[in-house]
């Protein structure tokens, strides 16, 4: 069964456990919805050449991926590897394959973006240490 909006978001707010993701999830269910959210934001109308493929991976990727650790050539290349983008026989195009994408991730879970979960991850986190820090100076007084 594919996954829903809430499984997504919850692949993705383990994955910032850490911070910036900065390889491949281990976890291949994990990994199956990364590449699975990744391929899902190419237009399913549109083939694309590698440079155009390149590009919007990088964008995608710019703002809760560390680019020098999980760079997009490798995410094109673990796309391709897992047929969630299908090259022509030529190599000169892309595709996204919604078929396998559909098996993934279910169509509203497209919608999930994840720099606003790791926003939302890293200000609850700096909420819960500012709330530490004033007991803590609660307690001294």
């Amino acid at each position: 069964m594919a996954a829903d909006t809430p499984s997504v978001q919850a692949v993705f707010e383990r994955m910032f456990r850490g911070g910036l993701i900065r390889s491949m999830p281990k976890v291949k269910a994990d990994a199956d919805v990364f590449l699975a959210l990744a391929a899902s934001t190419f237009d399913p109308r549109k083939s694309y050449t590698e440079q155009e493929v390149n590009e919007h991976l990088e964008e995608w990727l710019t703002g809760f991926v560390d680019l020098v650790m999980l760079d997009h050539v490798t995410v094109r290349r673990y796309l391709a590897d897992n047929h969630l983008l299908i090259r022509d026989p030529a190599g000169s195009t892309y595709k996204a394959n919604q078929v396998v994408i559909g098996t993934i991730i279910s169509p509203e879970a497209r919608s999930v973006q994840p720099a606003q979960i790791l926003s939302a991850y890293q200000e609850e986190k700096r909420q819960r240490r500012e709330a530490h820090q004033h007991q803590h100076r609660e307690r001294k007084l």
